[in-house]
């Protein structure tokens, strides 16, 4: 019995520090993120949506210059209010026959809100890759809403890391993922990918009652298989970590 004892409490270091070391990372790569939109934003200055597409090939040049060598950014955009393009790190001219209106980087804008804001995962309409956005609200001179800047992640630079993180513990599952539970990255090669916590997850109980960590013991927290699992919350944005062993493995 004492040795299964030390066996769990061995398996509950692992998934807290791999959960640490996760939200370390996260947080790294988004605060970066956060800082080329807000660079993006300065760059746009006081200009209308009108202004900044008269400046598309500066805007094409400057965002090239902005991103250049950084591994985890896909494509970077611009875009109005009306849904189109108004320029980008990877193509010029953008194609403005693309309508973006209904992305989720416009949406929360167009219902009020301010700051910084992480989407769900997608699949680009022109690159045709997967990735998640941070996006940031781009206001005019006199305060009016303009559009956005979105700055896309690659999931596969998370998903990498983290199996990284769990070569030598390949049972290991770390999952990046919203408050609402909809997941971001996710490294768990035994099962198929999930797109979001279950409903009844535990974790999300947890979350929803602003707890920035806790832990999880023999209950489907990430997926349909009974874990330890340990989460946290990263520092600046609403975004968790959670790590987890299945726990007919210890």
């Amino acid at each position: 019995w004492s040795t299964y004892r030390d066996a769990v409490a061995d398996a509950w270091t692992r998934v807290d520090r791999s959960a640490r070391v996760g939200v370390e990372h996260a947080s790294k790569v988004l605060e970066t993120n956060e800082t080329i939109a807000r660079h993006i934003l300065s760059t746009l200055g006081p200009a209308t949506l009108a202004q900044a597409r008269g400046r598309e090939r500066e805007l094409h040049e400057q965002l090239k210059a902005a991103v250049n060598d950084i591994p985890q950014i896909q494509p970077v955009w611009i875009i109005g209010i009306d849904g189109r393009a108004v320029a980008s790190n990877r193509v010029f001219p953008v194609p403005r026959d693309v309508d973006f209106s209904d992305r989720e980087g416009l949406a929360v804008y167009r219902a009020g809100a301010r700051g910084t804001y992480i989407t769900a995962p997608q699949i680009g309409r022109i690159t045709r890759e997967p990735f998640f956005d941070l996006t940031a609200r781009w206001d005019g001179p006199d305060g009016t809403w303009q559009g956005a800047v979105w700055v896309s992640l690659h999931p596969e630079y998370f998903s990498d890391f983290y199996a990284e993180l769990a070569k030598d513990d390949p049972r290991l599952v770390v999952e990046l993922f919203r408050r609402d539970g909809v997941v971001l990255a996710r490294h768990q090669a035994s099962t198929a990918p999930v797109a979001r916590l279950p409903p009844d997850s535990p974790v999300l109980a947890m979350v929803a009652q602003d707890q920035g960590e806790g832990r999880v013991d023999g209950l489907p927290a990430l997926d349909d298989e009974d874990r330890l699992v340990y989460f946290r919350k990263l520092e600046r944005f609403p975004v968790y970590v959670g790590t987890g062993v299945a726990r007919d493995t210890i």
